[in-house]
Formats: structure tokens, C-alpha cells, sequence
């Protein structure tokens, strides 16, 4: 190769270096402006964001901005109140990196490294606190034009979990949450407006709070839609109106693995007049005889009960044709707070405070 050639490559290489230099700085300013402006937009929306410094990093081929102590909240309209009861959530991190490519930035990719705090309005005056903290917690989002994501593809491992007195925790080996939101322009009770898919496995719950099968669960996943549109406004009105208007939550499949029991189910859940859960469930159950052990072990139904549970349920089940211990076809009802496998009260549930 010539001198002349030689020089005029390096002459490109020199110019293409510098391209990408002044490319990537723009880019990044104007990142780094984008995340502002979607705080003020937040704002905008009745949404406190805040955070404490901004780095970008990221050079040549990504555009990351590391956020130190970011916070998003959503007071009470009208309370100006900062915690607690005042505040319809409230989410604080150590940091979050939120990164894109260049060259699709309708796609975020967003890293959680370090604690969560996350505070939700019930459980005492000051609200209940709850602390979180994974070996890797990472999510994918897809934003529209306006910056408002459309979908989120979410994936937690070693997940811990512990309230603000730290008596009490639980644990997560892994779960993996996907959901996508669907625009209507005349949305109806019919109109599936959300969907969700969750999958969590290896879940440990606090010993100390009794679980009656026991204080893990190998398996729990969830496909699930959001049929009709929740109006905006106080939390309240808004499933009161979302109700009256025949909102619903279809529960495509139902999957749950907790000691001796294995349920698979799917239908309808809703809300009563007093906006609390209830739902009609079609499930199918194994390891039903030694659920019904476990809950008479655990003081929840009284012996003879158990018994005549165990001889009526037997008489149902069938066994399946690929073979395996027998199946039993039964209805799954929520309603007055508790959930029922047929005419078995399984677990009770916490009520529902819209304050």
C-alpha cells in the first residue's frame, strides 16, 4: 500500500472516529434530556420522579444513564403529603441504569442493582413499607410516542423480600412478569385492555405466619386479562366505576404447586358491591387427600370434618388416563374473604383497603 493510500485511510478512520464521538454526545445529551422531560411529564400526571445524580455511560454502541436514589410516587390528589396514607404508592431505589440503543429508543432496557423500598398505602397510619433486594432484577419496556410504556417484560432472581420491622420475609428463586396494555377507542366490558403473565418458582413464605401447606411453594403461574377499561381518578371510584360498568379479570390458566396440592384453573374473577374480590374458578386438583391432612394438622378444619372432605372428594375423583395419583374436578370460589377448593376453605384473604 502507497503512502498516499495509508494516509487517506487513516485519514477515514480518523473521521469516522470522530463521527461516532460527536454522535454519541449528541445522542446522550439528548437522552439525558429525554429523561428529564419525562419527569416533568410525570408530573404532569399526578406522579412525583425525582432522583438524586444522573451519569451517562454506555460508549459507543449503548446510551446508559445511571440514576442514583431515584424515586417515583403517587400522593393522595390534594394531600401534598410525602408517605404513608397520603400516598396512593410509593417506589425508592438505591439505582437504576436505564439504557437504550441508538438505534431503536422505543425499547428500554432498565437494571435494579441494590435495595427497593416500596410503600403502599395500608397496613397503619404511616402505610406498610416493604424492602427488596434481587441477585439480578432487569426489565424490558417498549415505550409509545408519548414515553408511556406499552409493554414490560420483567425478570427477577433471588429475590428477597422483608418488611420495614424485619421480622418478616420471603424468598424467590426466580420469576419472570410479562404484561401488555391494549388501546381502545370505545373499550367494553368485553375489551381486553391488559394482560398479564406471571411465573414464579422456589417461593419461601415466613415461617412464623403459619402457612397452613406449608412454608413453600414450588410453583405459581398466571395468565390473565384485564377486560375493560379502568377510568382515571382516585383508586376508589375508579373500581367502583370499572365495576359497574361489568370489568372483569379472566383468568386464562391458573397453575399452583404448594406442598402436597397441584391446582390448575381458569374463569372469572370480579368485585363484589363492597369492592372486595370474589370469582368463579374451574380447577382441576391433585394431592387433595393430603391437603385436606395438612389443613386439619394445622387447626383450620376439625377432624371429623376432614374426614367426611376426604371420603366425599375421594368418591369424585377420577383417575387420569395417562395415569398419576387421581384428579379431582372441582369449583374454586372466592368470596367473604376466603378462598375455597369445593367445599374446603383453603386460605383466607387480606380485604382490600381503596383509602
Amino acid at each position: 500500500m502507497s503512502r498516499r493510500r495509508l494516509l487517506l485511510a487513516l485519514v477515514v478512520v480518523l473521521a469516522v472516529a470522530a463521527a461516532t464521538v460527536v454522535y454519541w454526545h449528541y445522542a446522550s445529551e439528548a437522552f439525558r434530556d429525554g429523561i428529564e422531560h419525562w419527569v416533568d411529564a410525570r408530573h404532569e400526571d399526578g406522579i412525583q420522579a425525582n432522583y438524586g445524580s444522573l451519569v451517562m455511560q454506555g460508549f459507543p454502541f449503548r446510551l446508559q444513564a445511571d440514576l442514583r436514589d431515584p424515586v417515583l410516587s403517587r400522593p393522595v390528589p390534594g394531600s401534598g403529603g410525602p408517605s404513608g396514607r397520603d400516598l396512593v404508592w410509593e417506589w425508592r431505589g438505591s439505582e437504576v441504569a436505564i439504557s437504550i440503543r441508538p438505534w431503536n429508543p422505543s425499547r428500554v432496557d432498565l437494571r435494579f442493582p441494590g435495595t427497593n423500598q416500596i410503600t403502599v398505602p395500608f397496613g397503619g397510619d404511616r402505610g406498610r413499607t416493604m424492602f427488596a433486594a434481587a441477585g439480578r432484577a432487569a426489565a424490558t419496556l417498549d415505550l409509545d410516542q408519548a414515553g408511556i410504556p406499552t409493554s414490560a417484560d420483567v425478570d427477577l432472581e433471588d429475590l428477597d423480600l422483608l418488611s420495614e420491622d424485619g421480622n418478616r420475609s420471603v424468598s424467590v428463586d426466580g420469576m419472570d412478569v410479562s404484561a401488555v396494555t391494549h388501546t381502545f377507542e370505545t373499550p367494553t366490558h368485553q375489551s381486553a385492555t391488559f394482560d398479564l403473565s406471571f411465573a414464579g418458582k422456589g417461593i419461601e413464605l415466613p415461617k412464623e405466619s403459619k402457612p397452613p401447606l406449608g412454608s413453600y411453594i414450588s410453583v405459581v403461574e398466571c395468565q390473565a386479562s384485564l377486560m375493560g377499561a379502568v377510568p382515571p381518578g382516585p383508586p376508589e371510584q375508579a373500581a367502583k366505576t370499572w365495576r359497574e360498568e361489568g370489568g372483569t379479570i379472566e383468568v386464562h390458566r391458573l397453575h399452583l404447586v404448594w406442598g402436597p396440592l397441584e391446582i390448575e384453573a381458569g374463569g372469572t374473577l370480579a368485585l363484589d358491591s363492597n369492592l372486595q374480590p370474589i370469582g368463579a374458578l374451574s380447577a382441576i386438583v391433585r394431592g387433595f387427600a393430603e391437603t385436606v391432612d395438612a389443613l386439619v394438622a394445622g387447626g383450620m378444619v376439625r377432624p371429623a370434618d376432614g374426614d367426611t372432605a376426604k371420603q366425599v372428594l375421594g368418591l369424585l375423583a377420577k383417575a387420569p388416563k395417562r395415569g398419576g395419583p387421581p384428579e379431582l374436578t372441582v369449583p374454586v370460589t372466592l368470596q367473604n374473604g376466603w378462598i375455597y377448593v369445593g367445599p374446603v376453605a383453603l386460605a383466607q384473604v387480606s380485604p382490600i383497603s381503596w383509602q
